[in-house]
């Protein structure tokens, strides 16, 4: 299971926004809720928290990014963009655990990706995306810090109000190929409700008007990466933390009708939070639960 949500947690490093919707995009222009976010910028903070077992100490995660996607083509059946990502984390473990790889990291990811939309039909659509990248503390480069990203979506349209959504993620993050199920359903009852279940993820959208946007949310959050051994002469090691993110969100357009800006706040609760450190030979060395924290995120979004 910790093995599962480790994987889920490198979705949303390589989903292209925390509420991405690209998987509902607009059928007519009278849907008042936004699609797809084409660049932006947040920060994030989780409150301190607890190892489950008293004396592994305390833990702290945050977090801040810039991505933008640029339109290489644009046409009425086909679109292609092609983009970058960057993600920086900071992690401070107390105990054993920052015995163990050094308390306070700083973690990078960098990702370069390419999306293809087809428009097959009236019925079907689909989504391609591939994103290599590195994820690292950055201390020492090698090809243990890259990873592949890819997903492959079909939507089919069985009517105007439901939508579904079927294909697969792989991922060779951190060494290891592993490949999941993208699977999921989208209900659209009016112009002004959305809800997608698409796996791993759960959304509620609510758009009163054009210009606000209300979201519930559950994804996983968390992430990989190769970090340098404190232990001098000893082979690097992959650390992952992994968690269940429940939020909710507020989007505003910035600016009159014709502004692309939107500005987001978001706050929840991270749960079922875990830290799991790896070597080389894929041995667990650490493996601890994390009592739930609080969390916040505010930033900028610009969508066309």
């Amino acid at each position: 299971m910790k093995r599962f949500l480790s994987i889920l947690a490198l979705l949303p490093a390589f989903a292209a926004t925390a509420d991405d919707t690209a998987l509902v995009p607009a059928e007519t222009e009278e849907s008042f809720i936004p699609t797809y976010s084409f660049a932006g910028a947040y920060g994030f903070h989780l409150g301190d928290s607890d190892f489950d077992t008293p004396e592994a100490g305390d833990f702290s995660f945050s977090e801040a990014s810039i991505w933008a996607d640029a339109p290489l083509y644009l046409g009425d059946k086909l679109k292609w963009t092609l983009g970058v990502r960057y993600r920086y984390n900071g992690l401070d473990a107390g105990g054993e655990a920052g015995d163990l790889i050094g308390s306070d990291l700083d973690l990078h990811r960098i990702q370069l990706s390419t999306n293809l939309w087809y428009d097959a039909s009236d019925r079907w659509k689909f989504w391609g995306r591939v994103a290599p990248g590195v994820l690292s503390d950055f201390s020492d480069i090698s090809g243990d810090d890259f990873g592949v990203n890819a997903l492959a979506l079909g939507l089919y349209k069985f009517n105007d109000q439901w939508r579904g959504a079927i294909g697969g993620f792989f991922t060779s993050d951190l060494g290891e190929a592993s490949i999941l199920p993208a699977l999921g359903i989208i209900w659209t009852p009016s112009q002004q409700w959305s809800l997608s279940l698409t796996i791993p993820r759960v959304q509620i959208a609510y758009a009163p008007n054009r210009d606000w946007l209300l979201t519930l949310n559950a994804s996983p959050g968390g992430g990989g990466w190769n970090v340098e051994n404190p232990i001098e002469g000893e082979d690097d090691l992959t650390l992952n933390y992994s968690a269940i993110r429940l939020s909710a969100a507020i989007e505003r357009k910035l600016g009159g009708p014709e502004s692309k800006i939107w500005a987001f706040a978001e706050g929840g609760l991270h749960v079922a939070q875990s830290l799991q450190v790896q070597d080389n030979d894929e041995i667990v060395l650490y493996d601890e639960e994390i009592e739930n924290a609080f969390f916040g995120a505010v930033g900028v979004k610009l969508r066309f």
